[in-house]
């Protein structure tokens, strides 16, 4: 850093904070410099699901939209969310479950895409698990309590008429990929893992126990996310990074082998099978323009109703902000991005 950008944070005094659960360095506020917009972006783990950030970043999208965008990576959408709220954070990719219960509690944290419409993991169990009752008694390792994992593996037993407070011990691991280290270290008999860390458990022996895609059951899984707080003070910007992260999107479409490429690098493999599945499986899932996907939304409201009054008022349209989307469609932003291609 400078010397003149440490006499501006000075002057402005704003408060960092350095080393919490996690080895990031958060700024509490935009800093508004003589070049790009820094802000910082936060993802929740290290799957293909979070891969538009560092698509925005890493193909320099971010830059060419004119921001200096810091990326930190906290495990599990329920700790991020409180960055956001506290705004050291200003864009999160967050799941619906998290953004659910943080609105309840009284926050003003809102979509503004909805990356991934369904369940993204599978159940992975160890041969002597064949069939979902065969869970009862075992240990199942999600990343965090409060977490989209948590809000899945739950539900998922509750399908499979088991009881995630009785049957099944469920234990937080901390992220994606400690759970795959529990698996081979014995310490769970199952655990959820999307693409492409669900590979790595199958070469260790685990199989998928079930695949939650193919339930096809309505849910926001992770989005961007903001609060409606900072976009009343900062439409332009908040427009302006939507494009950049459009862009990303368009980029992860048609560019396999940029997309790949970035993709070891956070995921640290260089495993042609494993991420070309990886890009495979979630080119799927996400649409051009990533609009939150209320049924799903309405889905997490139903189940937090069963322990949340509150959640009996919410209407799904409360947890968005599509406006931004809506208006760069109908502009003929996102058909630019894509012409010729």
């Amino acid at each position: 850093m400078s010397n003149t950008v440490q006499s501006l944070l000075r002057g402005l005094r704003l408060p960092v904070l350095v080393g919490l659960a996690f080895p990031v360095v958060l700024y509490t506020q935009i800093q508004v410099l003589a070049g790009p917009t820094r802000l910082t972006v936060a993802y929740s783990a290290v799957t293909g699901a979070q891969a538009l950030p560092w698509i925005g970043k890493d193909a320099g999208i971010f830059e060419k939209y004119g921001f200096d965008a810091q990326l930190v990576y906290i495990p599990g959408s329920a700790a991020q969310i409180s960055t956001l709220i506290s705004g050291d954070v200003q864009f999160s990719q967050a799941t619906g479950p998290a953004v659910v219960h943080a609105h309840l509690a009284g926050t003003d944290v809102v979509f503004l895409t909805g990356n991934m419409k369904t369940f993204t993991w599978n159940l992975m169990a160890g041969p002597e698990i064949k069939k979902m009752q065969d869970l009862k008694g075992k240990v199942l390792g999600i990343t965090r309590f409060g977490s989209a994992t948590d809000f899945a593996a739950r539900f998922v037993l509750e399908k499979f008429k088991l009881d995630p407070q009785k049957d099944v011990k469920i234990i937080q691991a901390g992220g994606i990929q400690e759970i795959v280290s529990g698996l081979i270290g014995q310490k769970f008999d199952a655990g959820l893992l999307s693409s492409p860390q669900h590979l790595t458990a199958t070469d260790h022996g685990f199989h998928i126990l079930l695949s939650l895609p193919d339930l096809n059951i309505p849910y926001q899984g992770n989005g961007l996310t903001t609060t409606r707080s900072f976009i009343a003070k900062n439409e332009n910007l908040v427009r302006d990074f939507l494009k950049s992260y459009l862009a990303a999107v368009q980029y992860y479409k048609t560019n396999s082998h940029g997309t790949m490429r970035i993709l070891a690098k956070y995921t640290k493999t260089k495993d042609a099978r494993i991420l070309e599945e990886t890009y495979q499986f979630y080119n799927r899932l996400l649409d051009r323009i990533p609009y939150p996907t209320l049924d799903g939304i309405q889905m997490i409201l139903d189940t937090a109703a069963k322990t949340n009054p509150a959640a009996k008022a919410k209407q799904p349209k409360d947890f968005v902000e599509e406006r931004f989307l809506r208006e760069l469609e109908r502009s003929g932003f996102v058909d630019q991005l894509y012409a010729g291609r």
